[in-house]
């Protein structure tokens, strides 16, 4: 298990898209929308907006927050989100980190799953440091 920084996911446009930097206060009273997948413990990701329907895909999430009814919050390493133009990433302050884990099968031979673990372990490690 990793833990890294969080950071917020706005529209261009949106009225915090051109600072540098949010707070973990400043994002507090905005309502989480509810993620299909979600558990009481699990909080990586939050689509934060009012009114919102769960939504099970990622790129559909993304879709929701570009079209500016919700923000959202993610791991710093996850990148998917920086590569929509109409997107933009600033870092949180204060907020705890999200925790990573990556979870396979004990023994499992399957050589991708060992070069999987390697990869986000030294990934994860860099994002953290």
């Amino acid at each position: 298990m990793y833990e890294e920084p969080r950071m917020l996911v706005v529209p261009r446009g949106h009225p915090l898209a051109d600072r540098a930097s949010v707070t973990a206060e400043e994002l507090v009273g905005e309502e989480a929308a509810p993620c299909a997948f979600e558990t009481a413990d699990w909080s990586s990701y939050r689509i934060l907006g009012a009114g919102v329907a769960p939504i099970e895909s990622y790129e559909d999430k993304l879709e929701l927050v570009a079209s500016g009814r919700a923000i959202a919050v993610l791991p710093v390493g996850d990148r998917r989100s920086s590569l929509r133009h109409n997107l933009v990433t600033l870092p949180i302050e204060g907020a705890p980190p999200a925790q990573v884990v990556l979870v396979s099968r004990k023994g499992d031979p399957n050589p991708m799953i060992r070069n999987l673990r390697l990869a986000a372990k030294a990934v994860l490690t860099r994002v953290a440091a």
